[in-house]
């Protein structure tokens, strides 16, 4: 018998809710709720749309994106053993979850999105190698996740949860989306799979059908009395009549219709709220930085990951345009179109070369280059972990007892913190050469020798080794890279509700980020120059 205060728990659980209450910043989905779940059992959760049934399944699994999004529960959902022993308050089993979406990471293989879960097992050993999952559930290791059919899709997604070797299986929709034959065979898929390992499952489900002659129990989600209670599948002839009567109440639309209304003061609120976590995830930033996997093979694939996106060729070619860009206009506009070209230049040409060295290397492209960044890599990584959020992705992490923070933060930190300076760097070379190209066609009497000379003079004296200011100039811009990137995963992890999420707070990284930027050189200016 295993321990109810164990971590590996492989037996399966039971659930039982008392007095359980659930509701949105909008409306009230459920009041002093009660239900059993058996251990062993299989439970179908079915009601109208949109009265929390999805959201119910979620919050029973702890998963944080549904408080943050302004869910507040009550009352006790208590886990129990076999034996009859709770487990203690906030601890919960291994609950293995298919979420609707599938939440696929369609940036692994098939093999890889079941190693995965392999590798984060609490439930103790493994009981089949991934290989061997994606041979009983029939899904094809040779085809890239993101290929596979709708049906492999939802078998992969399956297989992921039971290599947690879960004592409780929730499975949100399984058959949504599907046509009857494959919702068939998914039914089926999920009895065989309930018959070998025991776990209990609750499916939350819109088309019982499939699961009539399978289920041990079924509960109405009622949204017009907020309770959950049993149904007898023999008593009940007309299924759409059962639901309609568990519609919500016609004022309960009223409200939610009222909260859209006072959307602006919401709003308002919400965008308070927002910038307050991100200053308080940057509070955390020093211990975002600390390696502190469960694995140390998926922290090195998360941060290699964000390093891909921060630099990958398209950085280089972005900055290095930049660069080249910069020392162009700086050295062809000073040399072009200086005043009383004829009589001063030759005698300021040695200052002028090295003040524009000095400007380029101390200065110009800092400042460019790391808004650059800030603009290009940010917005890369808002995007992904956005997608990543409204992809539940991150979520199925956390079903497998990993904190997606450790991961893709402290890739997203560190590949913006060690990638920034060496963009700058490479931007700063290429200035120069630039610089070097232009100043060689317009006085080719000088030529490179002398603009050899002199270009380095004030940032880089020759009887120095290192270059002059290289600590202010290191400090500055992996401020600025740390800073942008703690942006762009703090706006790209808040709550996603459609693409167009996405997309704004792909905009609010750039902004936030460059005005970052700004100040941080704007700061800098005040100490560095002194």
């Amino acid at each position: 018998m295993t321990d109810a205060s164990s971590s590996k728990v492989q037996l399966p659980v039971g659930l039982r809710l008392s007095s359980y209450s659930m509701k949105t910043p909008s409306r009230t989905l459920l009041t002093d709720a009660h239900a059993e779940i058996p251990a062993g059992s299989m439970t179908l959760l079915v009601g109208p749309s949109g009265v929390g049934k999805s959201v119910l399944l979620q919050s029973l699994a702890g998963l944080a994106s549904v408080f943050e999004s302004g869910i507040e529960t009550g009352g006790v959902a208590s886990f129990i053993d076999p034996s009859g022993r709770t487990f203690p308050a906030g601890q919960r089993p291994t609950i293995g979850f298919v979420f609707q979406s599938l939440a696929i990471f369609d940036d692994l293989s098939p093999a890889e999105n079941v190693q995965i879960s392999i590798d984060h097992c609490r439930g103790g050993p493994p009981s089949r190698t991934a290989n061997q999952w994606l041979i009983d559930l029939g899904i094809p290791a040779g085809t890239r996740s993101s290929l596979l059919s709708g049906g492999q899709r939802q078998r992969l997604a399956i297989a992921r949860a039971l290599a947690s070797s879960p004592a409780m299986l929730f499975f949100d929709e399984p058959t949504s989306g599907l046509d009857e034959a494959t919702a068939r065979q998914v039914a089926q898929l999920i009895t065989d799979i309930h018959r070998q390992h025991g776990s209990t499952c609750l499916i939350v489900t819109h088309d019982v059908r499939p699961f009539l002659d399978m289920a041990d129990q079924i509960l109405l989600f009622d949204g017009q009395k907020r309770q959950l209670r049993e149904l007898d599948p023999a008593a009940v002839d007309d299924w759409h009549s059962a639901l309609q009567e568990a519609l919500p109440k016609e004022d309960d639309r009223e409200g939610l219709a009222s909260a859209r209304r006072r959307s602006w003061v919401g709003s308002i609120a919400s965008f308070f709220q927002k910038t307050a976590d991100i200053v308080g995830g940057a509070l955390w930033t020093p211990i975002d930085l600390l390696p502190l996997w469960r694995s140390a093979r998926w922290g090195g694939r998360a941060l290699a990951h964000s390093l891909r996106l921060v630099a990958g060729p398209s950085a280089w070619i972005y900055l290095a345009l930049a660069g080249l860009i910069v020392g162009f206009v700086a050295t062809y506009f000073t040399f072009r179109y200086m005043p009383y070209a004829k009589y001063t230049e030759t005698l300021f040409v040695e200052n002028l070369l090295s003040s524009i060295g000095f400007a380029l290397y101390r200065i110009l492209v800092p400042i460019f280059g790391t808004i650059l960044i800030a603009a290009r890599s940010g917005a890369a990584l808002s995007a992904d972990v956005g997608g990543r959020i409204y992809g539940r992705q991150h979520d199925a992490l956390a079903t497998l007892g990993v904190s997606p923070d450790r991961y893709a933060k402290f890739g997203a930190l560190w590949s913006m913190m060690l990638t920034t300076p060496i963009l700058i760097a490479w931007a700063s070379l290429l200035a120069g050469g630039a610089s070097l190209v232009v100043f060689t066609a317009i006085r080719p009497e000088w030529g490179p020798t002398f603009w050899d000379r002199y270009f380095a003079d004030a940032f880089w004296p020759a009887h120095q080794s290192t270059p002059s200011g290289l600590g202010w100039w290191f400090a500055k811009v992996t401020l600025c890279g740390l800073g942008a990137g703690q942006i762009a995963y703090a706006v790209g992890r808040q709550p996603k509700r459609s693409s167009e999420d996405i997309s704004r707070s792909i905009t609010r990284t750039v902004l936030l980020a460059t005005i970052w930027v700004l100040l941080v050189h704007f700061g800098f200016a005040f100490v560095e120059f002194e």
